[in-house]
């Protein structure tokens, strides 16, 4: 009988890949109305001190698709389920649901989207 001694997981990585539809025609006005969305998030949920950086937030991993589209990237080395997506981004997921048109008139976010890819 041979035992494995190295590391074993039944987990894998995985990219959690945001999208939106946006009334921006740039990056740099999306990346705007991206962050402004984010302060009505963190004082929403009262981000202070050290908890005020965002899990996985990087604003480099912001990206246009094409005009119109933009995307945001991250990834976790381990994913399990739902809950290792970045809260932020569940959140925004959920928001669009619910103020769809308010998010559309306030931050020019059309729609929104998510995709998951996993790696083994």
């Amino acid at each position: 009988m041979k035992f494995k001694t190295d590391f074993v997981t039944n987990s894998s990585s995985a990219s959690f890949i945001l999208y939106f539809a946006s009334t921006d025609k740039n990056l740099n006005s999306f990346q705007d109305s991206f962050n402004r969305y984010l302060e009505e998030y963190i004082q929403e949920y009262k981000y202070t001190g050290e908890c005020s950086t965002l899990r996985f937030y990087n604003p480099q991993t912001i990206e246009e698709k094409e005009e119109g589209i933009f995307k945001i990237t991250e990834s976790t080395s381990m994913y399990n389920n739902y809950e290792d997506i970045p809260h932020y981004m569940r959140h925004i997921i959920i928001d669009s649901k619910i103020r769809q048109k308010e998010l559309s008139e306030t931050f020019g976010f059309k729609s929104i989207w998510i995709e998951v890819i996993e790696r083994g």
